[in-house]
């Protein structure tokens, strides 16, 4: 029942848009890294509930777009932030063996599987991905999962993509759309 609780935002909007890059009017890509401040403020708010008012202005100001005053750049909020967690990317790597059906694979065939979670899907679309594109998209997920322990990461992980649950040793049903 706990891994269910906000496995969903693991693979969530604001993180795939994050995650993922846009094209640029020039045609390269850059990061879709604005986000309106309202958004980014919620965002805290869910991972930090007891953030005192005036922190929560100064991340925000700190953030802020050049360009738009609106928005925050949420990516350089992330990058700042971001410090890879081996345990956790331990997590993303056993889920990522356990997709393949072997350990140590260099890359998982996502075309045709019936579990991807749509975060994923959007992401990596249903074609190869490298272990290495994983782990670093996971770097992210990792960082929506906020505060919870590593087991309940791993078995929020396992649960969107259906997989056993290697604490309880039962299947888990994947999230719904």
């Amino acid at each position: 029942q706990c891994c269910r609780g906000n496995a969903a935002q693991l693979y969530g909007d604001l993180v795939v848009r994050t995650y993922m890059p846009q094209p640029s009017r020039r045609g390269e890509e850059a990061p879709p890294a604005l986000v309106p401040k309202e958004v980014f403020e919620a965002a805290l708010l869910r991972l930090l509930p007891s953030m005192p008012p005036q922190d929560l202005a100064t991340m925000t100001a700190v953030f802020k777009d050049a360009v738009r005053s609106d928005c925050v750049d949420y990516r350089s909020f992330l990058e700042a932030l971001q410090v890879s967690s081996p345990a956790r990317q331990d997590c993303a790597a056993r889920l990522f063996d356990d997709l393949v059906g072997a350990t140590g694979a260099t890359t998982l065939d996502l075309s045709g599987d019936g579990r991807v979670p749509l975060g994923a899907k959007t992401v990596f679309g249903e074609r190869s991905v490298s272990l290495q594109n994983w782990l670093d998209f996971h770097n992210l997920v990792a960082l929506a999962a906020g505060d919870t322990t590593d087991s309940v990461y791993e078995a929020q992980l396992r649960y969107l993509w259906g997989l056993r649950d290697l604490t309880q040793n039962r299947n888990l049903a994947p999230v719904p759309g």
